[in-house]
């Protein structure tokens, strides 16, 4: 892959992470303000929240801002390229996500520790110790639900890159 498109993948997929972070964030930090806590209702919402707005997210982003990289190249350097470019495109977008849930978890905690601990009280037995609440607590609440973070994202930038090269493609 030329450098020039390296750079242009690392750029769409920041923008991917920081868009979804950012109104992740304020969509979680509504509903702690909303009701003074998390309801039942609330964590199960958060913990799928951040899967459905990265998937949104990641086709819009990627269907709009990867129409000039189809264009400029040929069926049989998409061929070659698909599953790079997927792949790193995937790898791109997770750590860029991890680092924006990093600085947003070093900015203001609270969310990830009321998340923390409404999931513990709404399971009947509760039986998180206080070490590992307290541990579980510490991180951002993008690692808290990182299997379905990981799905939405590997699916989307699949789907997202084999659409834009299909439909852009037929139109060059």
């Amino acid at each position: 892959m030329k450098t020039e498109s390296f750079k242009n993948l690392a750029i769409i997929c920041f923008i991917i992470s920081a868009i979804s972070i950012l109104i992740n964030f304020l969509l979680v930090n509504n509903f702690y303000q909303s009701g003074g806590g998390f309801s039942d209702l609330e964590v199960s919402l958060t913990s799928i929240l951040l899967g459905i707005i990265l998937f949104v997210i990641i086709m819009i982003v990627n269907l709009s801002l990867l129409k000039p990289y189809v264009l400029n190249h040929n069926q049989s350097y998409f061929s070659k390229n698909k599953f790079k470019l997927t792949l790193l495109s995937t790898l791109f977008t997770l750590l860029f996500c991890l680092i924006v849930a990093v600085i947003f978890n070093y900015v203001d905690n609270t969310l990830s520790y009321a998340y923390s601990t409404s999931l513990n009280s709404m399971f009947a037995s509760g039986n998180m110790d206080e070490i590992t609440l307290e541990t579980f607590s510490r991180m951002p609440l993008f690692l808290q639900n990182i299997f379905m973070n990981f799905i939405a994202i590997v699916i989307a930038q699949f789907i997202s890159v084999n659409l834009a090269f299909k439909f852009f493609l037929k139109r060059n």
